[in-house]
């Protein structure tokens, strides 16, 4: 059996860490998703939510808190 990719791995990280995220304020919940498993940049994330780059640090860091 092959070794599952990076898609693969992404998509079974999300569903183990649903839960956990379900729990978080919609500001850190939305940085997480949308760096750590959508797989954007801090940039794109921020630019995408209209946040400036630091911003968007900041959020993901306090998020993994």
């Amino acid at each position: 059996m092959p070794e599952p990719g990076p898609a693969e791995l992404r998509t079974e990280l999300a569903a183990c860490l649903e839960p956990l995220l379900a729990q978080l304020p919609p500001i850190y919940r939305d940085a997480l998703r949308l760096t750590d498993l959508a797989g954007l940049t801090r940039a794109d994330a921020a630019a995408r939510i209209g946040l400036s780059t630091s911003g968007m640090k900041t959020r993901v860091q306090r998020a993994r808190t």
